[in-house]
């Protein structure tokens, strides 16, 4: 007897479902289209949307520490009389930074600010190329990093650079 497999074959489909949503058009109540462009999504944006979810993954699990492991620690029991003001003195006492909730929380507004940067780093780069009629520009440069250094930190500034020479 050999055993016959009953999975359907459409499950082994990744799908992007809330990516495929961007490409419709919406319409306003009165009737008017409000925005009619197809946003395809690329390669750029498949990494910069994980990029973003790191982030903010990341800035959760590091508030959801802090909070459940801010009153005790091994390396210093007494840390919960010192409150959110306790210093991260690194290595002289032994390494202690990391070890209050104030800690974790001035790390993930770090986080948090890195990943708002990502998000507006990305937004307006991407409406750049789409109000520019360039989107192809996004989709070969926004997978490597000298992609965004050259191309999105450079390619717009010719004017300011040469705004400052005297002819």
């Amino acid at each position: 007897m050999t055993r016959q497999n009953k999975t359907p074959k459409i499950a082994g489909h990744i799908s992007l479902i809330k990516a495929h949503n961007l490409d419709r058009t919406y319409i306003c109540p009165n009737g008017y289209n409000l925005l009619m462009v197809k946003l395809h999504m690329g390669p750029g944006d498949f990494l910069v949307h994980h990029a973003i979810a790191l982030g903010l993954h990341t800035t959760t699990l590091i508030l959801v520490k802090g909070a459940l492991d801010a009153r005790g620690s091994k390396l210093m029991p007494d840390k919960k009389d010192f409150g959110y003001s306790f210093p991260c003195d690194g290595p002289r006492r032994g390494g202690t930074c990391d070890i209050s909730a104030w800690d974790a929380f001035y790390l993930a507004i770090f986080w948090m600010l890195n990943t708002i940067g990502w998000v507006t780093f990305y937004w307006h780069w991407k409406h750049i190329t789409l109000w520019q009629g360039n989107v192809s520009q996004f989709n070969e440069s926004s997978t490597y990093l000298m992609g965004w250094l050259r191309d999105y930190l450079w390619l717009n500034s010719s004017q300011l650079i040469n705004g400052y020479n005297p002819f």
